[in-house]
């Protein structure tokens, strides 16, 4: 069988074509090759070409320097947290009297016109001082007594018609030398006594006056309340009453305490109190809490008033009213007097006086509220004046 295809290997026809057939599949491959590279993608990666420089940084400003940090052995002490403080509650305290400002007026000239019986009675009234205390004590607003009988007034004084006294209020000559006024003191309208106030005028050479005034609370409230005392010095001039020195205390207590000095040639007033000195200027005619209520014997009440009072820690203005004339039933009989009110816009409180006609004006009832409502009466229970001689007392 080798045999056979070795002789046909052999042959040249065979030969020849084996010949064709080689060359033509090399010419294949040649052609495919060619071709093949034109129809496959190329995976090579492309190259590119990069350019660098090199180049100096540009100069910058030097960033400050940082704050030197603390040494690691020093610590900062840290903030403690402040404490809030709650108010102390006020500890309760022993009830003590009010006290009241006596309101003294400053003495007005009348007009012209010669001043109506009325218009007289006002100007007293609106003159006289209130100090009212608390109940079962009063403040001395009038001097204190148990007798309930006015002994007669002065019959010159109470005879010398308001008409002629002038525009400028000249001095009564018969003004009284010697009053001692007694009122009991309550804390309702009519109601009992819880306390007395006595008050005393004094003319010691006929130029220089006294007047003291005591304030007490009766039954157990005297155990708690303590007793007020008052007084005032100064002289009589052509227009009246001029104090020179008011004192004001409450028991033994520094911090009650008050006393106003009357400089009337510098027109100061020295008020010393708890809280330290304090200087004021001195308006002409100014009264202090107890002398105003004596003044209207000497310059009548008027119609309208403005009046200017020291209660030894201020000074203060005061505006009173005439309320009309009035005869009121006290525990002394029946009294003509003149009805005064207190119209102050910078104070709630509400004062009323009732002022004697017939005994110079002098006060016999003093009626106070206060801007929570509460009430003290001042009635007069007993008038002593000289040259008179006092009625038999009354209990009350």
């Amino acid at each position: 069988m080798w045999n056979k295809r070795l002789a046909l290997l052999l042959e040249p026809s065979y030969k020849r074509f084996g010949i064709a057939l080689c060359a033509s599949a090399l010419l294949h491959l040649i052609l495919v090759g060619k071709f093949y590279g034109l129809l496959l993608p190329d995976n090579k990666p492309a190259l590119h070409t990069i350019e660098a420089r090199l180049q100096l940084p540009k100069p910058t400003a030097k960033p400050a320097p940082l704050p030197a940090k603390p040494p690691k052995h020093e610590k900062l002490a840290k903030a403690k947290p402040v404490k809030t403080l709650k108010p102390a509650r006020p500890k309760p305290t022993k009830p003590e009297p009010i006290e009241p400002e006596l309101i003294t007026p400053e003495l007005i000239t009348p007009k012209p016109s010669e001043p109506s019986p009325v218009e007289s009675a006002a100007a007293t009234a609106e003159s006289s001082p209130v100090d009212l205390t608390a109940p079962n004590q009063s403040e001395p607003s009038a001097t204190a007594g148990t007798s309930n009988d006015i002994s007669d007034p002065n019959p010159k004084s109470a005879d010398v018609p308001v008409e002629a006294q002038g525009e400028q209020a000249p001095l009564h000559k018969s003004a009284y030398q010697f009053v001692e006024t007694t009122f009991k003191v309550s804390t309702e309208i009519g109601g009992s006594s819880q306390g007395t106030a006595t008050m005393t005028y004094n003319l010691l050479d006929g130029t220089h006056y006294q007047i003291n005034s005591v304030a007490k609370a009766r039954g157990l409230a005297a155990l708690v309340l303590s007793e007020l005392v008052q007084t005032s010095e100064g002289v009589l001039t052509d227009t009246g009453l001029q104090p020179n020195k008011f004192t004001y205390n409450y028991g033994d207590k520094a911090s009650k305490s008050r006393l106003a000095t009357f400089n009337w040639q510098t027109k100061t007033v020295n008020l010393q109190t708890a809280k330290g000195l304090q200087t004021d200027v001195l308006p002409i005619d100014t009264q202090d809490l107890l002398s105003f209520m004596y003044q209207f014997m000497f310059v009548p009440p008027l119609e309208k008033m403005h009046i200017n009072v020291v209660n030894g820690k201020s000074l203060r203005t005061y505006d009173y009213s005439f309320e009309g004339e009035e005869t009121p039933t006290l525990p002394i009989g029946e009294v003509k007097t003149v009805h005064i009110q207190h119209s102050n816009a910078d104070t709630e409180d509400k004062i009323d006086l009732w002022l004697a006609v017939d005994y110079q004006y002098l006060p016999v009832k003093i009626l106070k509220i206060d801007k929570n409502g509460k009430i003290y009466e001042f009635t007069a229970v007993n008038l002593k004046t000289t040259p008179d001689v006092p009625a038999p007392p009354i209990n009350y």
